[in-house]
């Protein structure tokens, strides 16, 4: 090996350890951060201790600075089916699978890879390239055997943990079906149904054709043409929340107005001007106490044009008002219309069963209804009115097929042109090489060594995060624009499209980029048909740039989604210059954080198959991945215990899962491919030394494939129909068959269920997991009204406080009475899959009470003009200094208690 080479191997070492100790310090930052700032921040850190009805919330932790460390190791991961559905549960599982996964890989591996690669080997690397596959010279390749033997044994490990994870899976999938709570909602009888032709568009029609199902129909909702009514159900939106902000301002201003006058009246100096009732463009009708107090030009007021950048100028109290009172008659006209004259507002193509039984719904959603083609293909079942997108309803089939394939091909256009920002990160990872190779950029090999390593261990990796960034974004907006009719599958495409970006750029291409930026000095001097093989060779060394992206991810990565620093600025940034009305205040300092599941899974499993793919040609990877999911296991179960809040109609019941599933299947076809391209193009003495273990190779691959067939075919229809044979244990209904899920459960002292020794849960616990019910909605508007806005008030030694905590314990008390009220069937609960437009109600305009009684002429001109608006629950104050204070709430936001239960 040339001197040049040399120093490109042995600078691995520094690239590796400036990357680790500049993480490290990073995580370590990080992680201390955290633990000063936990305490002090709980509604950013702890929320789900105090934010949730009674029945959610989490057991507070220790206020010790690393005492809670233990607790949370110890606390067991079953509860957050419970309080955050069954996605949330089977995402903690799937890292806990990986772990599984990794460590015995990451101890065998070093035990036996490690010296076999390194000692005596032959291969004139260094530095951590001395641990590769690359480093076994041709002259020893009977050493390859030990690399074929741990190939396939690690595939068979793998192999018995997702034959294992998809059985518990499924059993738990089919607890969540059939579970009374969650059977008897009308999301799980429900059956969305696009591209029905015009002449199936009547109900009677819809109720004929699905009589043949089990238990018939309870109701059908068509969805039609409202032409303009959606969008004028949104103005009305708008003009409310512009209304509420207007509100604010204008008693903000009343206050700045008192101030400077009695500042000028303390100096002696004129006041400024403070009534504006002389004002030609108002009627005397529309004078009151604001115009009485603020002069003309600092009422507030907007432009009706474009971005409110253009167009006529008009008072915004006045002009809101009206607009409201006039949308209100608009839209109640327009809707008597819809219901008088179905002819002139005609069905479009798709509509909403739903049925009596839970078995109809499911055998509808898998069975081939019309004899056209394209016609009533598209079926969703598990649908729930918030999650569905309105907008995508009326695509019809050969248009939503049209889209698909733009979307698509936008798509994969992105990815190929990410490809080459994300092959120069590639090349940065290889500086050394590239400064030996082209002499303007020899002044890269002179920098000094820790530099180096830092451009070459952290900026690649920071690159490529940044880039990956906007990508989401991007496919997010693609899969609407395919006319996907809900989120959640919108959630689940996005998943699929970015994990296919990811690891043709993140994986492939990097590695790729990296392999021949460190080949460049051979491949210019060889001849054209040992590319291949010396491609081949220098492909392991590809490894340190993973090494140091798994270690950011792992170290920085986890310990950043423990801190949250981002959501710690964006709160106190948002409520400073975005809490200027009640319900936005509200939402600031009430509302927790969720996931984006479609940009969650994506990145874990890269991880996921950057470390199977190099598990063999680079083992020293396979203990940094064991650590690094450690590490997400770890800070991931916290966030799920303790800080998120995933609302029950985003929760798909885990179909996340299995999706990630297919994910591991990618890296090991990468992982066996590579190595046995590499048993292959193994030369010595000008003969191919690596043939037999390249065929043994080439089995293992076939088997892989087998058994990936095998585990589609056995699951996949598994995973979303409810089978005929558990029709007899829905709506609670009992049966002498065994349980699905194997072994004995037993629940501890502290009411948290204990797992047995296969990882299973017994259906009466797993019940009790899933999900919110009806009686959680309902308990949820009774036992947190009184905990909405506590970190807010401030003064806690306050008489109105001591009430609100009288109200709270009687409310638990209550809470505690119905507990033992069995669920009202659904028939009788509230639901409707009619558009928003057509059944929302006006957002009550909600302003705070002010020492002006601005808010209250407001709600009293509101009340006039026939628009619904309060003041109560909502109130601003002067501060001490006598400054206009923050707005302070108490309660739900009024009339949307159900939005956020």
């Amino acid at each position: 090996m040339s001197a040049t080479e040399a120093d490109t191997s042995s600078s691995s070492t520094a690239t590796f350890l400036s990357a680790l100790v500049l993480n490290s310090a990073i995580a370590g930052a990080q992680f201390l951060a955290f633990c000063l700032l936990r305490l002090k921040f709980p509604h950013i850190y702890q929320p789900r201790v105090t934010k949730p009805p009674v029945k959610h919330r989490a057991t507070g932790l220790t206020k010790s600075v690393v005492g809670w460390l233990p607790q949370v190791f110890k606390a067991p991961y079953q509860p957050i089916a419970r309080h955050n559905g069954l996605d949330s549960f089977m995402f903690i599982r799937y890292l806990r699978l990986i772990v599984k996964m990794f460590v015995p890989m990451w101890v065998v591996s070093w035990v036996i890879l490690f010296p076999v690669n390194s000692a005596n080997s032959d291969g004139g690397k260094d530095g951590l390239n001395m641990f590769t596959f690359g480093n076994i010279s041709t002259s020893n390749h009977p050493r390859y055997a030990a690399s074929l033997l741990l190939a396939w044994i690690f595939t068979f490990w793998i192999f018995y943990l997702i034959r294992s994870e998809m059985t518990y899976f499924i059993n738990a999938r089919q607890r969540y079906l059939i579970d009374k709570e969650h059977s008897s909602l009308p999301q799980a009888n429900t059956v969305l149904i696009t591209g029905v032709p015009q002449s199936q568009l009547n109900k009677e029609k819809l109720y004929d054709l699905f009589s043949y199902l089990p238990g018939g129909i309870k109701d059908v909702w068509i969805n039609q043409d409202l032409r303009e009514l959606p969008e004028m159900h949104e103005n009305r939106l708008n003009a409310c929340n512009k209304l509420e902000g207007a509100v604010t301002a204008t008693i903000k201003t009343a206050k700045d107005m008192e101030l400077k006058r009695a500042k000028a009246e303390k100096k002696g100096k004129p006041a400024p001007k403070k009534t504006i009732v002389e004002d030609e463009d108002l009627e005397k009708d529309d004078i009151g106490v604001a115009e009485k107090l603020i002069p003309a030009k600092q009422r507030p007021t907007h432009k009706l044009g474009f971005m409110g950048l253009f167009g006529e100028k008009v008072d915004t109290l006045i002009w809101c008002r009206e607009e409201i009172s006039r949308l209100n008659a608009e839209i109640g006209d327009m809707r008597k219309e819809v219901n008088s004259d179905p002819e002139k507002y005609k069905p479009k193509g798709s509509c909403f069963i739903l049925f009596n039984q839970q078995l109809a719904a499911h055998l509808c959603a898998k069975s081939l209804i019309h004899h056209a083609p394209y016609r009533m293909v598209e079926k969703y079942s598990e649908v729930g009115p918030d999650d569905v997108i309105w907008t995508n309803l009326n695509v019809n089939p050969y248009e939503k097929r049209l889209k698909s394939v733009v979307s698509w091909a936008a798509t994969i256009a992105i990815t190929i042109f990410f490809a080459i920002p994300v092959a120069f990160a590639g090349a940065v990872s290889n500086i050394n090489a590239l400064a030996s190779r082209y002499s303007w950029l020899e002044w890269l090999g002179d920098l000094p060594q820790p530099v180096k390593g830092i451009i070459q261990g952290a900026f690649p990796p920071v690159l490529v995060a940044i880039l990956f960034a906007l990508v989401p974004i991007l496919f997010r907006l693609l899969s609407k624009f395919e006319g996907i009719p809900r989120s959640t599958a919108v959630e689940l495409s996005l998943m699929h499209r970015y994990f296919l970006f990811l690891v043709f750029n993140g994986f492939l291409i990097t590695t790729l980029s990296s392999g021949i930026i460190s080949s460049l000095r051979q491949l210019t001097t060889a001849d054209v048909t040992t590319y291949p093989q010396i491609l081949a060779n220098n492909l392991p060394g590809a490894s340190i740039y993973f090494i140091t992206y798994v270690t950011l991810q792992g170290l920085s990565g986890s310990s950043g989604a423990l801190l949250q620093i981002g959501g710690l600025v964006v709160f106190y940034i948002k409520s400073w210059f975005l809490g200027s009305t009640p319900r936005s205040r509200w939402m600031i300092f009430n509302a927790m954080p969720g996931v984006a599941w479609g940009t969650l899974f994506p990145p874990m499993s890269l991880l996921v198959v950057i470390t199977i793919a190099y598990s063999i040609i680079a083992p020293i990877l396979n203990g940094f991945g064991a650590v690094a999911f450690m590490l997400f296991y770890f800070t991931y179960k916290y966030n799920f215990l303790y800080v998120y809040d995933i609302k029950p109609v985003s929760d798909t019941g885990g179909l996340f899962f299995p999706k990630a599933i297919q994910h591991i299947f990618t890296g090991m076809y990468i992982s066996q491919i590579c190595l046995a391209a590499l048993f292959f193009l193994s030369k010595y003495d000008g003969r191919q030394v690596g043939i037999p273990e390249g065929v043994i190779m080439v089995v293992l691959i076939v088997i892989t494939i087998g058994f990936h067939i095998m585990i589609n075919s056995s699951y996949q229809p598994l995973c979303e129909a409810l089978p005929l044979t558990l029709a007899s244990k829905t709506w609670g209904q009992q049966s002498d068959e065994q349980p699905l899920l194997s072994g004995h459960n037993t629940v501890d002292s502290s009411n948290e269920i204990r797992e047995s020794s296969d990882g299973s849960m017994p259906l009466s616990e797993l019940g009790k997991s899933m999900g919110k019910t009806p009686l959680d909605e309902k308990k949820e508007k009774l036992g947190a009204i009184e905990e909405g806005e506590g970190e807010s008030k401030g003064d806690k030694g306050s008489k109105h406080r001591a009430h609100e905590d009288q109200d709270e314990d009687r409310t638990r008390h209550e809470d505690e009475e119905e507990a033992s009220t069995p669920p009202p069937p659904f028939s009788e609960q509230e639901v409707s899959f009619t558009h928003p437009s057509m059944c929302h109600p006006q957002q009550i305009v909600w302003t705070a009470k002010d020492e002006y009684g601005i808010s209250d002429e407001v709600v009293e001109k509101c009340t006039r003009d026939n628009v619904n608006a309060t003041n109560e629950r909502a109130w601003i104050n002067s501060n001490e200094k006598g400054k206009l204070g923050k707005i302070e709430t108490r309660g739900w936001p009024p009339g949307e208690d159900h939005k956020f239960a």
